[in-house]
């Protein structure tokens, strides 16, 4: 049981996902393979059942800790202590807070299973976990200022800013030199500074942005510049900024080849990007533990 949950974390959290246009949405399996109901009974009479949640939930715990150095919240619900050792359990609940995932910075997020009957076989022979069923799973995903703004210090999100600049170089047009968001009133602001060759000197820019889901992915849309010392063209500045999405780059910590994920919904609640949507690892996947 041990090393089908530390795989199964491994694909769900530290694994992630590829988004797509498709909704990420599978009918669930009705149950199956269960224990005997005698064996249920004898589990629940004994209390097996209840410690071996337990053992499920601290060794999730200990295997995120290990990781990604960050601690969640996890509960575990299953049928029985046989039925989770075989991979049968009712539902996986993933929560954490303040966390920073390999320089991406949540105040808190939490994934739940979808379904009441899931499914996974560890392979001994290979190492590795087989998903007999698909795998689905809703996620909630708060994002502050602050939050956002520590995520574009990480050395992956100035990659973005470099393969800009190379563009806006090439060009002799332009050069990115910081960038930050604010949020306030819950309306969200993109902060450039940036340099013109062709000028000479520094400017600043503020631009205000609508969040919209598209095609499952976060964009920018309905673009203002807040800024009157220089004018650009809005839909060009709009294909800019989705390239340079904070918000999207956060978010693509979850990806790997056999997950689907969509976004099903942004908002700004409280100065804050709440971000809810659903995941899907495919049934009949396989992952091999390193």
């Amino acid at each position: 049981m041990k090393k089908l949950l530390i795989l199964l974390m491994s694909l769900v959290i530290t694994g992630g996902t590829t988004f797509a246009s498709q909704s990420a949405y599978v009918a669930c399996s009705a149950p199956y393979d269960l224990s005997s109901g005698l064996k249920k009974t004898l589990a629940n009479a004994t209390g097996s059942n209840l410690i071996a949640q337990q053992v499920a939930q601290s060794l999730i715990k200990r295997q995120l800790k290990k990781e990604s150095g960050e601690k969640f919240k996890v509960k575990v619900s299953s049928y029985s202590m046989a039925d989770l050792k075989a991979g049968r359990f009712k539902s996986l609940d993933i929560s954490g807070e303040n966390l920073d995932l390999d320089g991406v910075y949540v105040s808190y997020m939490d994934f739940k299973t979808l379904c009441d009957f899931n499914y996974i076989v560890f392979d001994k022979n290979t190492n590795s976990v087989f998903f007999k069923e698909s795998f689905p799973m809703s996620y909630s995903i708060v994002m502050n200022e602050n939050d956002i703004n520590n995520t574009m210090n990480s050395s992956a999100y100035s990659k973005l800013i470099r393969d800009v600049n190379k563009l806006g170089s090439a060009m002799n047009l332009f050069k990115i030199n910081d960038t930050h968001v604010k949020i306030h009133n819950n309306q969200f602001f993109y902060i450039f500074d940036y340099s013109l060759p062709f000028l000479g000197g520094h400017y600043n820019m503020v631009v205000e942005a609508d969040l919209r889901v598209e095609d499952g992915n976060i964009a920018f849309q309905n673009t203002k510049i807040a800024s009157k010392n220089f004018r650009i063209d809005i839909s060009q500045l709009a294909r800019v900024l989705n390239y340079l999405n904070p918000l999207e780059f956060s978010l693509n910590i979850l990806e790997n080849n056999n997950t689907t994920m969509n976004v099903r919904n942004i908002s700004l609640v409280n100065n804050a990007i709440n971000v809810h949507g659903t995941l899907v690892v495919d049934k009949n996947t396989v992952k091999e533990q390193k």
